[in-house]
């Protein structure tokens, strides 16, 4: 009796790790997908630039203002995918998907078996934020402050983007 009791618990915690990762995924791939949605349902125009050459950028375009954006941060132990969607000016959502990878006390860099996820959704229009960790959403609050680092980044990105897209001027 008890060894089928251990049986169903452990094809039960089997079932919620895999519901687990599968949920993490669904909300990367989510994201993913919405943003590269919207660019397609705005038809928004592609331009090939890049602000930094540490930071790989995708720039989306309505008219002569840069809708969408896509950047990446790559480091030793961290990867970040950044995607952004502009509202008359103003960061409207960031989307910020990470991974950071344990370190391989062997051989250096990334240990591949040892990965963790952020998942970090800021609503700029509705002033909220939502964490995700480890495919787990572990924080909702209103957003009061924003880092101002990481604004001004993203707008001179922005600016110098929009300056090099140059819309016929």
């Amino acid at each position: 009796m008890s060894r089928n009791i251990l049986n169903i618990l452990a094809l039960f915690l089997i079932i919620i790790n895999l519901s687990c990762i599968k949920k993490s995924n669904e909300i990367s791939k989510s994201l993913s997908s919405g943003f590269s949605d919207s660019v397609r349902l705005s038809k928004a125009r592609k331009f090939d630039f890049q602000y930094d050459g540490l930071t790989p950028q995708a720039s989306y375009f309505l008219g002569c203002k840069l809708k969408f954006l896509e950047i990446e941060h790559h480091g030793e132990l961290t990867t970040i995918k950044e995607q952004i969607i502009f509202e008359d000016d103003s960061i409207r959502t960031l989307y910020s998907i990470s991974e950071t990878y344990g370190e391989n006390s062997e051989r250096g860099g990334r240990n591949w078996d040892e990965k963790t996820n952020a998942i970090l959704i800021k609503d700029y229009k509705n002033k909220t934020s939502k964490t995700y960790r480890n495919d787990w959403l572990t924080k909702v609050e209103k957003i009061t402050k924003s880092s101002k680092l990481e604004k001004e980044f993203l707008y001179r990105v922005k600016m110098y983007t929009e300056k090099e897209y140059n819309c016929g001027k």
